[in-house]
């Protein structure tokens, strides 16, 4: 298509010759052009001196590309669209042209590209969003990255680890985005958290974490499959020191840091965030990286606070690894589609760096998530669940409610009592085998139960009703004297591992005269583990912030192998744009993150003197 594309385009020129020369349109394309250089053409005939006269006129270099074809250097103050111009008025040019850039593709061909707000913002509305606000957002509003990857597209040069909950390494998008660790480190890095060993996958079905956050660093691009990353080519060394529930302790993040550095990574991606009282060896490790040249990014937290004020109301504890103040250290807040400060971004103009998008941040999965919609479930009496749509103040969601006129109206609690010997059961059929190696329940619950009732969860996995006979406890059954007014479950599905995965909920009542107003379930969702899975999602948090920074870096430091990490600091801020909206005032530089700003950035000159004679 290239081929037929160019042949077209030097058909047109040539036949355009002999009535003149051709003078370009000044609509910039996509691709852009060289501005300080033209192309061009002379008449058949023309002697040197001729040739010499007209490009002098314009420029100050000529390198010949064909016997008749020069490209010419521009002096300075000469644009492209005046040399154009003027030479197409010459009679010794045939044809004059601005020396036009292409890409193999600017924008890349992955399936869900239209999707990645943060890379490009369209003003696209995101589907499957799990955040509300500014969806659709604000075109342009984003990393810049098209502008970015025009110059680059490859972080090869530059390793970047991530600690974290580990990485899918299994993944099809980012299998080929790798670390190399040789024999010693056969898959791409190390695992702290466990008995410690060189395998750092997942091995939990809730830690999505990890392989989310790699994929926004270096998901491979251009390669027709779901996401691309800041980087399209990478080397992405995993570093587990989260656990399943993506909790670590200083000793594995120290280790973890280390390990990192030891074996060349340039960018060190920490999603991670805890409020506590300030931690000396957590601090020497940043520091080691400092000694050792590493750039470390981090997650401001999402508690919505500052970082120096947390949130426990403790002025002795502050929000780490952010309020460390070393220099190696660039913590970044999130931002949402209008690149206002999203809702549960931290903030602080000590402490938090940069802005970056936060918020409907799509990435690669290493597992399915499954929000249920609460249709197909199957309630046994047929008088006791139903599915229903309700607003309790979050907006209208589906739900699973007892007794069926459950919904109250909005901001107020429901006042229709369950039956008194009620012995409800609704459940549904989930397929959770195929090449799932673990899986994970979570859900939310309002619940008013009564003393002496209960409510409980139950698992069948050969389809039956999970209550019914040969189906395990995953709540057993809980009393509603102890039960509060909410509930968040969450329950391993690793004995439920079968194409018929029955999961079920049950009310209970003791048939005295005491009731209550009910129940409901809302927002059940599943998670799975699959290696090698082409899954996708999306997700929110300063922890999807960070990993466009450290992706950024990355490009930055692969761009300019000298750089420092001190180099690349100043890239990044400097070469960000001004925040915008309510995040304008939430960081110590009001900038934002841009990935062409940091690329093209070029440090002033410095140390020198001026002598005058």
């Amino acid at each position: 298509m290239l081929f037929l594309l160019i042949s077209g385009f030097l058909l047109l020129t040539l036949s355009q010759v002999q009535a003149g020369p051709l003078v370009p349109r000044f609509d910039e394309p996509v691709g852009g052009y060289a501005p300080d250089e033209v192309l061009v053409r002379f008449r058949a005939g023309t002697t040197p001196a001729q040739r010499q006269q007209a490009a002098g006129a314009i420029g100050i270099r000529f390198v010949s590309l064909a016997p008749d074809v020069q490209r010419v250097r521009l002096k300075p103050g000469e644009t492209v669209a005046s040399a154009v111009t003027r030479l197409a008025a010459d009679p010794a040019v045939a044809h004059v042209q601005p020396n036009y850039r292409y890409h193999a593709a600017l924008a890349p061909n992955d399936s869900d590209y239209g999707q990645l707000w943060g890379l490009n913002n369209t003003g696209q509305t995101i589907t499957g969003a799990v955040y509300g606000t500014a969806n659709p957002g604000v075109p342009d509003r984003d990393i810049a990255a098209e502008a970015a990857w025009d110059i680059s597209t490859d972080c090869r040069d530059a390793v970047v680890a991530v600690l974290d909950t580990g990485i899918d390494y299994t993944h099809p998008d980012l299998v080929a985005n790798m670390w190399d660790g040789g024999a010693a480190y056969p898959n791409h890095g190390w695992d702290f958290v466990l008995a410690g060993d060189n395998d750092p996958r997942p091995v939990g079905a809730g830690e999505h974490h990890g392989t989310h956050v790699a994929g926004i660093i270096a998901a491979v691009g251009n390669n027709t499959r779901g996401a691309t990353g800041v980087c399209w080519q990478a080397r992405l060394m995993a570093v587990r020191v989260l656990n399943a529930n993506g909790i670590g302790t200083t000793a594995d993040i120290i280790e973890g840091i280390r390990f990192a550095v030891d074996r060349g990574a340039k960018v060190i991606n920490m999603s991670l965030a805890g409020e506590s009282p300030y931690d000396a060896f957590y601090a020497e490790a940043i520091d080691y990286a400092r000694q050792h040249d590493v750039l470390v990014v981090t997650a401001a937290g999402n508690e919505g606070v500052d970082v120096r004020v947390g949130s426990d109301g403790n002025s002795g504890t502050w929000i780490y690894p952010c309020a460390f103040s070393h220099e190696n250290l660039i913590c970044v807040g999130a931002l949402d589609q209008a690149y206002d400060i999203a809702s549960f971004s931290n903030y602080g103009t000590v402490d938090v760096d940069l802005g970056a998008p936060g918020t409907n941040v799509r990435s690669s999965l290493p597992g399915q998530v499954l929000v249920d919609d609460f249709s197909g479930w199957s309630a046994v009496p047929a008088d006791g669940w139903t599915s229903t749509s309700c607003d309790v103040g979050y907006g209208p969601m589906n739900m699973l409610v007892n007794p069926a006129n459950w919904c109250p109206p909005l901001n107020s609690l429901p006042s229709n009592p369950y039956a008194a010997d009620a012995n409800d059961v609704i459940y549904r059929i989930f397929d959770l085998g195929n090449g799932v190696v673990a899986a994970s329940l979570a859900y939310y619950a309002f619940m008013d139960v009564a003393a002496g009732d209960t409510f409980a969860s139950a698992y069948d996995a050969f389809g039956n009703n999970p209550f019914a006979g040969a189906g395990s406890f995953l709540q057993a059954p809980i009393d509603g004297s102890s039960l509060p007014q909410s509930f968040y479950f969450e329950h391993d599905l690793g004995n439920c591992l079968t194409t018929t995965c029955a999961i079920g909920f049950r009310l209970q009542g003791n048939g005295d005269a005491t009731t209550a107003t009910g129940l409901s379930i809302y927002y059940l969702e599943l998670k799975t583990l699959e290696p090698g899975s082409n899954s996708y999602g999306n997700y929110n948090g300063t922890s999807m912030a960070s990993p466009y920074v450290a992706g950024i870096a990355a490009l930055v430091r692969a761009f300019n192998p000298d750089y420092t990490f001190a180099d690349t600091v100043e890239a990044l801020i400097e070469g960000g744009d001004a925040a915008v909206g309510t995040f304008v005032g939430r960081s110590r530089t009001d900038r934002t993150a841009n990935a062409e700003g940091a690329l093209r950035y070029l440090a002033p000159p410095g140390n020198f003197t001026v002598s005058v004679r």
